[in-house]
């Protein structure tokens, strides 16, 4: 950069100094979970005692360890899922009665590969057809601004399609990619300004292309949108390029990526609807 552009620079983002307490400053409380985010509506007892007859199997890294938290929160309050039971597989070959068996798979910062990690996974030794519903998500350091999520869900849809034909009786849930926050500190705050939020950007790409494959069926967790939904219903994002992109609400996150107290019940509330879909298995 020579001598100009560095002044042209400096003086185009001068006018930003006296607005960044504005932006960086007014950030959203973090508060406890207060009683309604520990309700479940519109769910009855026998959708939940129907689930508890289940076998579903759910493979994850740092932010499903957060939905599974979620997830025991609830039952803490809610008697009525104490017949749901989440099983975390040490081994795995100990899917011995209905649960939520739940296990990490792949390696973050490489979604092709966590792809196959699921195939394979419900593949050997046919335990595809020991689980009645399976799914996987991805994470958000899955996604970046160089990502390619054509491709990625090309290779999601073969493998779906794969597990489909082997396993007729599974159902498969299809999971949005969890979002990050859209500015964190000062050097965020300019970075997104000078070249945009493009790890959202792609992450909302492959979204809207699995909500367009799999949304019309009624099988899709959609853990962006929840991420992205303040609890006044208002969402949280960006606008780029002259479209709005969602990213994930900073009072749902203490590090801007994983999920807090109140951001893990949302994403275990939407978890338990999802689950009761398919409970008569008739959404495929």
């Amino acid at each position: 950069m020579n001598r100009r552009h560095k002044v042209m620079w400096i003086l185009k983002y001068a006018c930003l100094v006296p607005v960044l307490p504005f932006f960086l400053g007014c950030q959203e409380d973090v508060t406890m979970p207060n009683q309604a985010d520990f309700a479940v509506p519109g769910i009855g007892r026998q959708e939940l005692m129907e689930l508890s007859k289940k076998k579903v199997f759910f493979g994850h890294q740092s932010v499903g360890y957060n939905i599974v938290s979620g997830f025991e929160d609830l039952k803490q309050h809610d008697d009525r899922l104490g017949g749901i039971h989440l099983v975390r597989m040490d081994h795995p070959d100990a899917v011995t009665a209905p649960g939520i068996y739940h296990a990490s798979i792949g390696a973050n910062g490489f979604p092709l590969k966590k792809i196959e990690a699921f195939r394979e996974w419900l593949e050997a030794g046919r335990r595809g057809a020991q689980f009645d519903i399976a799914f996987f998500k991805f994470c958000y350091v899955d996604f970046n601004r160089i990502s390619d999520p054509k491709e990625i869900m090309r290779a999601y849809v073969e493998a779906i399609e794969r597990l489909k034909a082997e396993f007729p009786n599974l159902d498969l849930i299809h999971v949005t990619v969890p979002l990050q926050v859209h500015r964190r500190g000062i050097r965020s705050f300019v970075r997104n300004i000078v070249r945009g939020d493009l790890d959202n950007v792609k992450r909302d790409e492959y979204n809207r292309l699995l909500l367009e494959k799999f949304g019309e069926a009624g099988s899709v967790y959609d853990l962006a949108r929840v991420e992205s939904t303040r609890p006044d219903g208002q969402r949280s994002g960006f606008n780029h390029g002259g479209r709005f992109y969602p990213s994930l609400f900073k009072g749902y996150t203490t590090d801007g990526g994983h999920l807090n107290s109140r951001g893990k019940l949302a994403a275990a509330r939407e978890l338990l609807a999802v689950l009761c879909r398919f409970r008569s298995g008739t959404v495929n």
